[in-house]
Formats: C-alpha cells, structure tokens, sequence
C-alpha cells in the first residue's frame, strides 16, 4: 500500500519561507556564535537527524535541480544594454504629442518601460550598475561585444507599444477608480468605462481618445506584416481591445487579461533575437504565437499542439540559435555568470561521480549515484560538463514511441526513457564539439530502466536527466543505418513494452515505429509521463520486476550512510506540468518492487527551493514535502556551490555543523 505523509509540523512553528535571500535562511540555520555562516554549516545542522552510519562514514549528498531561472544571470543582464531602453523609448518618441492632459507620451512610455524591466529581470537592471553619467545607447548603435548576455533591440513599433500598454493601464486605473467595482474570483477582471454618464469626459478625452488613436495605427501596422505569426497574434490581441474599447452598441470596458497579454508582448518584442534564452513564461509566449489555435483566452497564454512531436520541432527552433551562440561564447576569456554557474554544477557532479567510483558497488557506503535534473530545454549542463573533461557521462531523456506514425487517428505514443552515453571529444573543431554533443552515435543510446543494470553498467558515470525533454538532441533511429531492418534498441523496446514487432521492413518516409522528443509544456504530458513512473512490468522469462520509469538508483539512495539533498535552482514551480512532473518524482518509490523500505532516519528538511518568485500554493506544496523556500538569485548560491565542492575535494568532506569551517 502506498503512504504518504498524514500530518506536518504546524507552519507557525517552523520558518520554511526565506522572503529577503540567502542571508535570511543561513541565519535561520546555522547558530549565531558561528561567523561567517556558511551553508555547509546549515547543511550538516539539517542532516544531524541522520543516523550512526552517515555520523561514521557519510556527508552532504546535494542533488541539483535546475529550472529556466539558471539562465537569467543577474549581473550578466544588468551589465548590459537593457538598462539603456527607457532612454531609448524616450528619444523614439520625442516628437509625440503631449497628451489632452499635458503628460508627455514619451516620458510615459519610457517610465513604463523601466517599470517592465525591473518586474521581468530585478530592480537592478532597470537602473542600471555602470556609471550614471555613462550616455544612454542610441537606436542602432553597434550592439554589446559577444559575451554579454542581454542584447536589446528597440524600434519605433516597439516604442509605440509600449505607449500603447502604458496608456492602457493608466486607462484601467482611472476608469477602476470611477467605479469602484468588486474583483472577481475567476481573476478575469472587466473595468466597464462610464462613457456618457456625468463627469466621464474628462476621462474619455484625456484617456480614452489617446488609445484608440494609437490601437487604429498598430492595428494596421500590424496588418501590413500579417504574414509574420508574431504580428498576427499582435493584431488579434489589439483588434481585440479595440473592439471592446469602442462603443458600437455596447458599454465600452477593458480586461486586465487583455492588458496583461499586450504587456508581454512588449516584453517579447524587445527580447526577441537576443542573445539570452528566454524566461519560461517567455517560451510559452513565444510557442503560443507558433501554434495554432493558441490559448489566448486565459492567462497565462499557453501553446495548444494538436500533435505531440510538433511541441519539439518549434522548442528546437526557438533555442538553436541562443545554444550555437552560447557554445561560441565559451571560447571567450570572460566567463559570464552563467558560465561559472554550470562550470560549477558540472564540477560537483564529476567530483561526486569520482567519490563513488572509489567504493565497491555492494558497500554500504557507497554514495549515491551523481545525478543532476533539469527541467528546462537548454543544453547549458551538458555543455560545461562537455568542456570540463573528456570521461563519458550519461544524459537521461524521455522518450514517446509512436506507433502507427502515418495514421494520425490511430497514432499511439508509449512513454519510455532513454540513456545516452555522451564521450567528449575535444580534438574535433569547437562547432564539431557541439554538434556531436547534439547528435550522438547511435550505438551510444540504450533503454534505461532495472536499477540492477543501470548501476553496474553505468553507475559511476554522471548523469544529467532531462525531465522535460532535450529536442536540442537528435532522437536515435530505431532501423538499421542502411534501413533494411529494426535495430537492437527497436528490438529491446519492443520486447520489454510488449509490442509486437512489424512485420515489414521500416519504411524511411514513413515509418511505422519511431521515437519522438518530449516537451513537458502541459499537464496532459505531464500527467502520461508521471504515470509511466508507477508502472511495473516483468520482462520476458525474466523473475525481476522493473519499472518503467527512471531507475530509483537516481534519484534514490542505497544506505543510510547519505541522503540527497535536493536544490532546485530556477525551477519553474509555478508552472503546473512542471510542478506537477517534479512532485510525481518525488513520490515514486525508491524500491524497484514498490514495497515499502524499512524507515530510515532522514534530514530534518528535504531540500531548499531558490526562485525569484514563488506563489502560496506552491509553497504550501513544497511545504508537505518538507522543502525551505528562498526568494533569491540563484548566482547568490554559486559560492556556496563552489564552497561545497571544496569539501568534495579534499579530505574533509563533511563540514562542521556548530562551528566556524576552516575551508575558504
């Protein structure tokens, strides 16, 4: 029988929610006679439950989770040109009009234009970190040398934008304070303008009437570039507003769903073909204005794929360009903040890996295996764990078998995981590298599943799993190089998942079996691949029972002597496949059988959460899986990264819990 936790210690008497950083919770957990409190000292407080064999043989075993928030280095973003936009809106719009009331348009546009930066990136990047006297960029200068991270293009139609989303909220707000009106609990808030009452025409001239002059001049920009989907979707969201806005025949009103969906697509017009990857609400924007219908009736928009392969080829297209750029920065001799992020990652992992290879896979005090989860696209792990060395590791990635490829009423797909033995090689040219790392040999793919297997083949190396998918990856053929036939992972797959094998030869065009990329963008995958982790089948003429989800060996432990302590950095939590995806893992049983495992003692928290946002819901979830939450960067984590792995390098692997650390 599957149990679960029936009962929490009261909220107000344990502080799980670290809402001013990182020196909030190290002062939480570690004792104040310790200076300077370091997070090694928190660790081992949180791992003092443990028992005899961790207090004899084991330390900190840190199992990192990594989420799009890894991707927005802080200073790499602030030091760049972002912070020059208001100025640049400014200059754009120099020549409008004041409006009825004697506001300047321009200075409007531009405060709004900071206001948007420092909600998307951090008040630090909307003011800037250079000096103040340094002028602001103008349109069309020479862009930022390579290795910056944040690379803003602003035009007029992007200037006129923002005017327009400006204007529109300041036309919420007034009209919202005319009639005071109840919110709603659906979230989907109408303000009703009250045009033609008494006292409404101040209203309507000084904020009405500049709106619908500039929603008539986007609305047939945007329908000379119709051809461009980005555009398209610009026009319907602004038709949209004009529509409700214009009293034919109805009570004029504006929703804040309406203004919340122009907002972001601001945000996208000044982030799109720059040289940073985008924020997850970022993608789904952008994957909304490539599919067909998208959602756009609720918030936050969300892509809505007819066909579960067509999710991967538009991910691919949208972060091919930012990897091959990414890939070429990392010749250069600045390394950004992101870059020394995953180098870190990447070190911890090889290092944890290396402590492991030291002990004999039945001891007792083998430490678990090295394993890393990422719930984003990008290729940013596997590149630095490429560049860090030339021994193999290993990339775990879900899989769809589809059955029936050529009849979309009939296709079927079968959830299934897949392991890559990735082997660098550093001899090739640095675009070769990359493109290896893409697209591995064949023969380097194998089903992953049975703990047994996986730990003796592969157990040593480091592994990053993918739990959203990697399309950036080119799925293996499950036919022969010259096509003639099923090959051995075909054969494999087939025999464990009970399906039988075709009885013709694989047709090139149009095969009958192939595997396709996931990309976790909703919850129906998320919920068909959760589900995958439960199942348990028994091979043929076979007394094991495997299950057919990722080994428990991953994220599991063999002993008492460790236990992971799971960061998740930048995770997108608030995401609901997401959140889901991550706390189905959580719950799957670490026994290959699924029987309960004799109780063992285990740290007085799971984990620690570091997001720049997190909502209550999400940390009430959190909170039943005994995580802290830490509103921070995750960059402010890197030298406590970097301090733990000291520990993994030299002889003194557990820090101390009560006193000063004599690691620098």
């Amino acid at each position: 029988m599957r149990q679960f936790k029936a009962r929490r210690e009261p909220r107000s008497g344990t502080k799980t929610f670290f809402e001013h950083g990182r020196d909030e919770y190290l002062a939480a957990k570690v004792v104040p006679w310790v200076e300077p409190r370091r997070f090694c000292n928190a660790l081992e407080e949180i791992h003092t439950p443990l028992g005899p064999l961790y207090k004899r043989s084991g330390y900190p075993w840190i199992t990192l989770v990594l989420g799009s928030g890894c991707l927005e280095a802080g200073h790499d973003i602030s030091g760049t040109r972002v912070r020059d936009v208001p100025a640049i809106v400014q200059r754009l719009l120099a020549d409008v009009d004041p409006l009825p009331d004697g506001t300047n348009a321009a200075k409007l546009a531009g405060a709004f234009a900071a206001s948007l930066i420092a909600d998307r990136l951090g008040p630090s990047a909307s003011r800037g970190s250079g000096d103040d006297s340094e002028a602001a960029a103008e349109p069309g200068d020479p862009r930022p040398q390579a290795g910056d991270s944040f690379d803003t293009t602003t035009d007029l139609k992007t200037a006129k934008l923002l005017l327009c989303a400006a204007l529109l909220t300041r036309l919420y707000h007034l009209a919202s304070a005319a009639a005071p009106d109840a919110l709603s609990r659906t979230g989907h808030d109408r303000v009703s303008l009250p045009i033609g009452r008494a006292g409404s025409a101040e209203l309507e001239t000084d904020a009405l009437q500049p709106v619908l002059v500039l929603l008539e001049e986007l609305i047939s920009s945007a329908e000379e570039n119709g051809h461009d989907s980005e555009d398209a979707v610009l026009h319907q969201a602004l038709a949209t507003i004009d529509s409700s806005l214009s009293p034919r025949g109805h009570q004029p009103s504006l929703r804040v769903a309406d203004i919340q969906l122009l907002t972001e697509l601001c945000w996208y017009s000044l982030t799109q073909g720059t040289s940073v990857y985008p924020g997850w609400n970022d993608l789904l924007l952008h994957l909304s204005t490539r599919s067909s219908p998208a959602l756009f009736d609720r918030w936050l928009p969300r892509p809505a794929f007819d066909d579960i392969d067509a999710a991967c080829q538009f991910v691919e297209q949208r972060y091919a360009a930012t990897t091959r750029l990414s890939w070429a920065q990392l010749e250069d001799d600045d390394q950004t903040d992101r870059e020394r992020f995953y180098a870190t990652v990447a070190a911890v992992l090889r290092q944890q890996a290396a402590l492991r290879e030291g002990f004999l896979q039945s001891s007792p005090l083998q430490p678990p295996i090295a394993s890393a989860f990422v719930t984003s696209f990008d290729l940013e792990l596997e590149m630095a764990m490429w560049r860090s060395s030339t021994e193999p590791f290993v990339v775990a990635v879900p899989m769809n078998l589809l059955q029936d490829v050529a009849e979309p009423a009939t296709c079927l797909a079968s959830v299934c995981w897949l392991g890559c033995l990735i082997r660098p090689d550093h001899d090739l040219t640095h675009s070769e590298q990359l493109e290896r790392l893409r697209t591995p040999a064949e023969a380097d793919w194998f089903l992953l599943n049975g703990d047994t297997a996986y730990e003796l083949t592969y157990g040593n190396y480091p592994v990053v799993v993918r739990l959203s998918g990697s399309p950036l990856m080119r799925a293996p053929r499950l036919w022969t190089e010259d096509g003639s036939d099923w090959n051995d992972l075909c054969r494999r797959l087939l025999k464990d998942y009970h399906i039988e094998l075709p009885s013709e030869p694989p047709d090139l065009n149009e095969p009958e079996l192939r595997m396709a990329h996931v990309a976790l963008l909703d919850e129906y995958s998320a919920m068909q691949h959760a589900a995958s982790e439960f199942l348990v089948y028994q091979p043929d003429r076979s007394n094991e029972r495997v299950r057919q989800g990722l080994p428990g060996a991953l994220f599991g432990t063999r002993g008492s002597a460790f236990a992971r302590f799971w960061m998740m950095m930048g995770v997108q939590v608030s995401d609901s496949s997401i959140r889901y995806r991550f706390a189905s893992q959580m719950t799957v049983p670490t026994s290959i059988d699924g029987e309960s495992v004799k109780k063992a003692p285990t740290p007085s928290r799971a984990g620690l959460v570091v997001n720049w946002r997190t909502d209550d819901t999400v940390r009430d979830l959190l909170g039943w899986y005994n995580f802290d939450v830490v509103t921070d960067r995750c960059e402010n984590f890197q030298v406590d990264l970097q301090h733990y792995l000291r520990h993994l390098q030299s002889t003194t692997h557990r820090p101390a819990a009560r006193k000063r650390c004599e690691l620098t």
